[in-house]
């Protein structure tokens, strides 16, 4: 018996070890999806009120539901496809637009990613002018029912139609803020019979979570999900199967979504109980008791969705692309943190890497550039290699075309172009089918 237990102990090694070698980091790019920018904005793309579905509103109105989208001109980007980040935005279910978030996906797009902002079915009988605690609480369920649909028919859109713009769909990322934080965690991890359970009722009245709004039928897989001041309302819907890291950002000061568990706003009556929610604490322990990976950041000054430390110009979007980028490079780690929590993400490294050369073997010289750039590194295979250098603008030289390397020591001299002016600029090699970019100053 031992020993049968020693051949099956042997077997599941090997194959663990089959399987990490087979596991690839291909946006494990050096420079890209990272905390800097990458492109200049006058390189970014933007579709305005694409239409992706059309649904009842709670009013029984048809709201044509839009989306926002933002890429790098193809003509400069040489990534035929890109992960993709599609924000939702807060506002209560009954306020808000996705331009809340156009600049957070612009700025996502200049770093390399696709990114879409996207409006959904808002409205609820809040009492308006009254104290939000006597609303109807009935609604406000539905109302969160019905961005769930339009979420997952916002991501079934972009899947469907995944080469028009450019997204890999095995590399799904989904963000929000407030009721969208909300929206995006559901989108995550709710399926039909917890969606039954959820919102009692809102199956006959209002139909599917995965079939409304549109009607495109699309495969994808969700790779990670940005929780900024949200929370859930079961954290057993979260299943250590599905495997999709959490980022949560919360100010532990915040008096509508409770930092631990809670009702909404604190609402205390009895008479018309409000939803009960969990907070990014309970998400933490839970995700880190069944072994899913999940980072939580914490505001000591924090209100709702209002950070003075953790404040959301810089640090926040470094936070989530971050989580982001490691997750591309197959690195997380379950951290719980107040206040600042900085590392930079611009040459991350995968755990199990299958390049000829990584970004971080590659040295160049001098810095910043004068006249000459000279690259060293050792790659382990024969290669066709290519130079260029890219300007913020999309400017392009060859530098460097059909040179032939053997495996062993990498070492190429080359001149700068004639008249190039001053500035930043993107280095890129390209070896066989692998893209190396990093960045270099020239003067």
């Amino acid at each position: 018996m031992k020993r049968t237990k020693d051949y099956l102990l042997l077997f599941i090694l090997l194959f663990v070890a089959i399987c990490s070698k087979s596991q690839t980091y291909p946006y494990c790019i050096s420079g890209r999806f990272a905390e800097n920018d990458l492109f200049n904005s006058l390189a970014i793309i933007s579709h305005s009120n694409v239409v992706y579905g059309q649904n009842l509103n709670y009013q029984v109105g048809m709201d044509t539901l839009k989306m926002d989208i933002f890429h790098v001109n193809p003509l400069i980007d040489n990534l035929s496809k890109k992960p993709v980040v599609i924000f939702f935005h807060g506002g209560d279910f009954s306020s808000g637009s996705k331009t809340d978030m156009n600049t957070y996906c612009e700025q996502l797009a200049r770093r390399g990613f696709v990114a879409a902002s996207v409006e959904y079915r808002l409205g609820w009988n809040n009492n308006p002018g009254g104290s939000s605690c006597d609303g109807d609480f009935s609604t406000y369920r539905y109302a969160s029912y019905r961005a769930l649909q339009d979420a997952n028919a916002a991501i079934r859109f972009l899947t469907f139609n995944a080469s028009m713009y450019s997204i890999d769909t095995s590399f799904i990322f989904i963000a929000g803020q407030d009721a969208g934080a909300i929206t995006a965690m559901y989108a995550g991890f709710v399926d039909q019979n917890e969606a039954n359970v959820l919102y009692p009722g809102a199956l006959a009245d209002l139909g599917g979570i995965n079939n409304s709004s549109n009607n495109l039928i699309a495969a994808y897989s969700i790779k990670g999900i940005l929780n900024w001041c949200g929370g859930i309302a079961d954290t057993n819907i979260i299943d250590a199967n599905e495997n999709i890291p959490v980022l949560s950002i919360h100010g532990l000061k915040d008096s509508i979504m409770p930092v631990s568990i809670g009702t909404y706003k604190y609402c205390n009556s009895t008479l018309n109980p409000a939803p009960i929610f969990y907070g990014p604490k309970q998400l933490f322990q839970r995700m880190k008791n069944i072994g899913l990976c999940t980072e939580t950041n914490y505001d000591a000054n924090g209100e709702h969705c209002i950070f003075p430390t953790l404040e959301p110009v810089n640090y926040v979007p470094f936070k989530y692309t971050c989580f982001f980028k490691n997750i591309l490079c197959g690195n997380c780690n379950t951290t719980e943190k107040v206040s600042y929590n900085i590392q930079s993400c611009m040459d991350a490294a995968p755990l199990t890497s299958p390049s000829i050369l990584s970004g971080n073997q590659l040295t160049i010289s001098p810095i910043p550039v004068h006249s000459q750039i000279t690259i060293d590194g050792f790659i382990n295979e024969e290669a066709t290699i290519q130079i260029r250098l890219i300007s913020l603008l999309g400017q392009q030289w060859i530098v460097g075309d059909k040179l032939k390397n053997k495996s062993g020591q990498l070492h190429q001299t080359f001149s700068l172009p004639q008249g190039i002016a001053s500035g930043v600029y993107l280095l890129q090699l390209q070896m066989n089918d692998e893209v190396i970019n990093r960045k270099i100053i020239i003067e």
